[in-house]
Parts: C-alpha cells; structure tokens; sequence
C-alpha cells in the first residue's frame, strides 16, 4: 500500500505532502485539489507500467498543463513526485520466478522535466529517478500503524548486513545524467542507462524477479485502483470466454466472477462482503 506521497510541480502542488493510514478519507470543498491528488497518483500509477508520453496522456489536460503554474505566464518546468510504500513480501512474476524481498518499506522518487529540442518541439524527460529501503529506525509509520505482534511479519528481521545502496539509483557521469539499477542479491554488477535515452521509467521495465525490490515496487504501485462504480456495470454477468477476467473493473465490471474468485479463496471474506 501507499503509506506517503510527495508532489511539487504537478498541476496545483507545491511542496506538498500527505501520510496515508490504512484506512484514510480525502474530504474538501469543490475545487480543492482532491481530483487532483487522485490524479498524481494515478500519474505514478501508470508510469510504473507504461512509457512517458501514454502515461501522460492519459491524464485530465494537455502535458503542458499538468506544470504548476505560477502566476499568469510563468510554468514550473520539473515535476517530482516521492511514494512510500510497504509492498507484499513475496513477489511473483509472469515466468513463474517467485522470491521473498528483504525489505518491505521502500521509497520510490522520480522527476521528470520539460525540455525542448533542437527543432524548438517540447518533450518530457525523466531526470532522476530512484528507488530505496526506508530506515527501519526513522520509520515511525509502520510503528504507528502497525500492531507490535505483526510488526515482525511486515518488517522482517535481516539476519546479515542492511541495503547501503539504492535499487535505482541517479548520478552524473561524464557530464551525462545517468540511471543505474544495482544488482539485487545476485551476482553481476547491475546495468546503467542514460537518462536522455530512454522514454520510460527504469522501474518499469523490470519484469521479472531477478529484481525482486523493484519487481515489486512495480507490482504495487501498479496494483493501486480508482473505482468510478457505474450500476448497470455492476449488474452485468461476467462474459464466459477464454481467459475470462475475475478482477472488478473501474466501472464495476466482472463483479459476478470476482465474487465467485473471493469464494473460492476464502468463503468467510465473501459472508464479510
């Protein structure tokens, strides 16, 4: 889940943050920002799994528009965003690779920047980007959050040595701003990108276990949803078809083969339901 969000420099944020409890409610007058933090997030969202120009295309408004303006004509020209995260303690992939992170707290930041080429056409680029395990010490939401008795599940004990480097890490290399994905728990030396020649985040081109903190930074910030439930949706039967999907939709679809899945995982948590 999301546990912190940091925003500067997307549409009306500056230098704003909000810690999230496992249960929170975003509550305002009309036009106060609450449509827009559901929009940063779902920026995030979507760039965790997409590339830049889908990612922001998808959004409310021309790219240009999602700058904080400042005053009448003058627009920020960098956009940050900072997510802290506790994410599941066993990842799985698509391959079948399966493994356990040591870590369960992570801190994931990304900037991006407006730029201009030669031919005086304006394109996005990401800047820095960095993922990092948060330090158990400082880490005073899991403590208020989280019952003494399950502390220990979700922020497992590492019986040799602590994470002193990021997973994704930003640095300048020969004048070049430079992307780098350490090796996790495997042998090798990791890889290195520039940051000018990709259209993409890093972590979202991890698809596989062999990365297993970034995989499942990936999979959890994918994992976040916004349900707009529209009835007619939600009284639909689901489709029988190949392959047919039992996860709710935004507008409520599949909802007869997602209840029929919770059944079959656990029948006490549909009687909850």
């Amino acid at each position: 889940m999301i546990t912190k969000i940091e925003i500067e420099g997307f549409k009306t944020f500056r230098n704003f943050e909000i810690e999230f409890s496992p249960f929170t409610v975003i509550a305002g007058a009309n036009a106060s920002g609450k449509s827009n933090l559901f929009d940063a997030i779902r920026l995030i969202s979507r760039l965790a799994e997409t590339d830049l120009k889908t990612a922001f295309n998808e959004q409310r408004g021309n790219s240009n528009e999602l700058f904080t303006l400042y005053g009448s004509d003058e627009m920020a020209d960098l956009m940050k965003f900072a997510v802290e995260l506790l994410v599941n303690k066993k990842v799985k992939d698509n391959w079948g690779g399966e493994k356990e992170v040591k870590y369960t707290r992570l801190r994931y930041e990304i900037h991006i920047k407006r730029l201009v080429n030669e031919k005086n056409i304006e394109y996005l680029s990401i800047v820095h980007e960095k993922l990092i395990k948060l330090d158990s010490v400082k880490d005073y939401w899991i403590k208020n959050n989280i019952s003494s008795e399950n502390i220990a599940y979700w922020r497992p004990k590492v019986p040799v040595g602590k994470r002193g480097i990021p997973y994704i890490d930003t640095e300048e290399k020969n004048g070049i701003t430079t992307i780098k994905v350490p090796a996790d728990g495997r042998p090798g030396s990791g890889k290195e990108t520039p940051a000018n020649a990709i259209s993409q985040t890093i972590l979202s081109g991890i698809n596989s276990v062999d990365y297993p903190h970034i995989f499942a930074a990936k999979e959890e910030m994918k994992s976040w949803k916004f349900l707009q439930l529209n009835s007619d949706s939600l009284r639909e039967p689901t489709k029988k078809d190949l392959g047919m999907k039992d996860t709710i939709t935004q507008k409520g679809e599949n909802l007869a083969s997602a209840l029929f899945r919770i059944k079959n995982n656990d029948p006490y948590a549909l009687k909850d339901i």
